[in-house]
């Protein structure tokens, strides 16, 4: 089944207003090979502009547009769950819609598709005061802020926030999407400090060029929660207790809980003690890399 049929299959589903057939369209989508990226691009936006299309030409009633969207948050939910990103970088994205802005599907596949790409995603969903959404954008230093406006009387409150954003002492790059966006004031003003996104295709594809534009600076914490991480997950995997991994290792049990809590800045011999115990490769625990962390230790002990 290809993009094409599998929108097609998918729109009659929630036309239909036939959940458990939407997520079998869906099923033989994944089934023929159809990547993430892929269902929400080619399947869910289309089929969702389509549905808005009808219900704006007064073809379907609100509440079939409303139950076509949960249909297709619910679809969206349990792909989240099943797909992870094969790599974590040190990117963050904030997410979020306007002050006003209740419509948030498109931007929350947005966020989800940063997500594949390995970023860390903070999404504030709709509906974001100004004042607390710059706030947050201050505390949590992000390196790209992502905005949706679809209604026209969110543009205003979008520029508001782009000018107060700008005034930080540490500044994000900044991306903004969404169909009040057509031949707006953001779009016509060069110097508006941010950049426009057409679609969400183009969002995607944006947002990768101004993260990459920026490589940030490695940051001693992220990358220590990250190795805890790695650590806690391959000991469970292994079936160990921290005392036993503390034991295998010659480290006390309170320095393998700091470990694992992203606390402890550990040295070169104790990392090379740990991946020695798990059976991966420092490599591995640094990275990530699922070809380093095929091997953890387990039935040998």
């Amino acid at each position: 089944m290809g993009p094409d049929q599998c929108r097609r299959l998918y729109l009659a589903t929630l036309l239909q207003g036939d959940q458990q057939a939407a997520g079998d369209a869906i099923e033989k989508g994944i089934s023929a090979g159809m990547a993430l990226s892929d269902l929400y691009l080619k399947v869910f936006a289309p089929a969702l502009k389509r549905i808005g299309d009808l219900w704006s030409d007064g073809k379907i009633s609100v509440a079939q547009e409303h139950l076509a969207t949960q249909i297709t948050l619910g679809e969206m939910e349990k792909l989240r769950s099943i797909h992870r990103a094969r790599r974590r970088l040190t990117y963050r994205v904030l997410v979020a819609c306007v002050e006003g802005e209740e419509h948030f599907v498109g931007v929350r596949m947005m966020a989800d598709l940063f997500s594949l790409e390995g970023w860390a995603i903070d999404f504030l969903g709709p509906n974001v005061p100004t004042s607390t959404l710059v706030d947050m954008v201050d505390d949590r230093r992000p390196h790209l802020l992502a905005l949706s406006v679809t209604m026209k009387h969110g543009v205003k409150q979008a520029l508001r926030v782009v000018q107060l954003v700008k005034r930080l002492a540490v500044q994000p790059k900044i991306l903004v999407g969404g169909n009040a966006l057509v031949n707006n004031q953001l779009r016509q003003e060069k110097n508006s400090g941010c950049t426009v996104a057409s679609d969400a295709i183009d969002g995607l594809k944006l947002g990768r060029n101004l993260l990459h534009s920026d490589h940030p600076k490695a940051v001693l914490q992220e990358y220590l929660k990250e190795l805890g991480r790695r650590v806690r997950e391959l000991r469970t995997r292994a079936g160990w207790t921290q005392q036993q991994l503390a034991e295998v290792t010659n480290l006390a049990r309170a320095y393998v809980v700091s470990v694992e809590g992203g606390k402890q800045n550990v040295s070169i011999d104790v990392l090379l003690r740990i991946a020695n115990a798990l059976r991966v490769s420092p490599e591995g625990l640094l990275s990530g890399n699922e070809s380093y962390l095929a091997s953890p230790a387990g039935s040998s002990r």
